[in-house]
């Protein structure tokens, strides 16, 4: 079993992934959000951080892994402090920390390196294909949970040409 995380600056879509006849197929998607809305960064950081600790715990037996979507390493931002880059960032290193604090092994994936420059909407309408299923696009704006689920598909078929 695989969890995956892709946050953002607001809330957290993740897709967790269970083994079936020797396959892995993805059993719940959602969002994690903050208990309540407008809060400031670290308020907002810490419930998210909260949330997914929970998540982590209820399988904690059976966690293989989690896979966490990273900002690219070069990605720039503008330099307001209110953009949400730094916050994402900010986001994805705690809870990051969080997992290797509790001795979950962690593969990071860089943003641009498993999109593939492929637009949000484009992401959203393959996930609504092919996880007809558990994936309802109404309940997902920002497209993360979307993005949690192919960011599975993804590690999934980086694993199966490593062992090639």
């Amino acid at each position: 079993m695989f969890i995956t995380l892709d946050p953002s600056s607001t809330v957290i879509g993740y897709s967790i992934w269970d083994e079936h006849n020797k396959e892995y197929v993805p059993i719940e998607c959602g969002l994690i959000t903050p208990f309540k809305s407008r809060l400031d960064v670290i308020e907002r950081v810490r419930q998210l951080t909260h949330q997914v600790s929970r998540l982590v715990e209820e399988y904690e037996d059976e966690l293989e892994f989690v896979v966490i979507e990273v900002p690219f390493s070069q990605q720039h931002s503008p330099a307001s402090r209110h953009t949400s880059l730094p916050v994402w960032s900010f986001a994805a290193g705690t809870i990051y920390g969080l997992l290797l604090a509790k001795g979950i092994e962690v593969k990071e994936v860089d943003n641009q390196k498993w999109t593939k420059r492929i637009s949000k909407e484009k992401r959203k309408e393959k996930a609504k294909l092919l996880f007809k299923n558990i994936y309802t696009p109404t309940q997902d704006r920002g497209g993360d949970a979307a993005d949690a689920l192919l960011l599975g598909l993804w590690i999934l078929e980086q694993e199966y040409q490593s062992a090639q």
